[in-house]
């Protein structure tokens, strides 16, 4: 099943995190798992503590989706104190639980993945002289902009546009540097046998991310060509993309744009008989026939902001990944309620 082919088990045991299986479930207590669920509602809410505390005494749907009756409903304090306990490695085997069971239903679930990072500010007065380190973990950086904050990156699987595994680092952090944990982080939580291709934008562009992929995920690293490393890159980037803005509609194979190129400009390339399939270019050519594959992962950006306060970050790595698990959590809610329409419509289900 697909849920086992990508949710990575222990030999001899069910799928770790396929749906109904979980390690923590059978030692979690009812009332801790009710005041998870409330934290994954005040995500959606951006609400205080105190204010989630008022809301679920207030809204009785809510109180009996967590199973609460009005003198239970925990105070802010309690609340608070629950989102404090939380651990992100904990969120995360939530989050890969969950994946697991939705990745079920896709048949082309685990065939391609999308990585991409995106910037958020930091929960502070973001005047130009404050100094690195005053906000935990946040720093100044670039991306889109001068900003002062966090970096977040997420591994999306494209048939189901699922954010599959999250990592968080400062504002300073080069995408490249990032790129090995995040990687590291999805390739320790997931089975990755029919995986084809991780694709990326230019910011993840260097020949050892794509070893890096290989070597861990056995897999190739497409990803659009960085024009600032080198000359000859930003010629091969022009060369293709006025390839495919004149013969697109007839290029079916990486071998029907080369047969397009000038040869002479293949020689100056490294592209050699036998061993085209190693050369950048060819790589190159595969990334701009798949880029559209990753236009889903801003939709899920876009979704993780619009509607998990992703970008409302002041408890930092939690807040994250609990934003993720957020997200999550409405399309496994749409799949067991028998609304496959509203996977990807948290606005709509909510």
């Amino acid at each position: 099943m697909l849920s086992q082919r990508f949710s990575r088990s222990r030999p001899n045991e069910p799928p770790l995190w396929s749906s109904g299986s979980s390690r923590a479930t059978p030692s979690t207590p009812s009332n801790a798992v009710s005041r998870a669920a409330a934290l994954v509602l005040r995500q959606f809410e951006g609400d205080s503590f105190d204010a989630l505390e008022r809301r679920l005494r207030r809204n009785h749907s809510f109180r009996e989706a967590l199973d609460y009756e009005p003198e239970d409903v925990p105070d802010g304090t309690s609340l608070w104190r629950a989102f404090d306990d939380l651990h992100p490695d904990e969120l995360r085997d939530c989050l890969q639980s969950m994946c697991g069971d939705l990745l079920a239903d896709h048949d082309h679930a685990g065939e391609f993945v999308v990585i991409d990072g995106t910037h958020i500010a930091a929960w502070a007065n973001t005047r130009e002289e404050i100094d690195d380190g005053e906000v935990e973990g946040a720093s100044w950086g670039k991306h889109e902009g001068k900003f002062y904050g966090y970096k977040v990156y997420i591994v999306v699987d494209v048939a189901a546009e699922l954010p599959v595994a999250i990592t968080m680092e400062t504002g300073s952090r080069n995408d490249c540097a990032a790129f090995e944990p995040l990687i590291e982080e999805f390739d320790e939580r997931y089975d990755t046998d029919d995986l084809q291709a991780a694709l990326a934008d230019a910011g993840f562009d260097s020949q050892g991310n794509r070893e890096f992929t290989q070597e861990k995920l056995n897999c190739p690293l497409l990803t659009a060509i960085n024009p600032r490393r080198s000359a000859p890159l930003k010629a091969i980037r022009d060369e293709i993309k006025e390839l495919f803005k004149n013969h697109g509609d007839e290029i079916d194979s990486p071998y029907d744009a080369l047969e397009r190129l000038p040869q002479e400009q293949l020689s100056e390339y490294g592209v050699e008989v036998g061993s085209v399939e190693e050369t950048y270019i060819f790589q190159a050519i595969k990334e701009r026939m798949h880029r559209h594959l990753r236009a889903g992962v801003e939709r899920v950006f876009s979704r993780l902001k619009s509607f998990t306060g992703l970008d409302r970050v002041r408890a930092v790595e939690t807040h994250v990944v609990l934003s993720a698990v957020a997200l999550v959590a409405t399309s496994l809610t749409a799949k067991r309620q028998g609304k496959p329409g509203l996977i990807r419509s948290p606005s709509r289900l909510i």
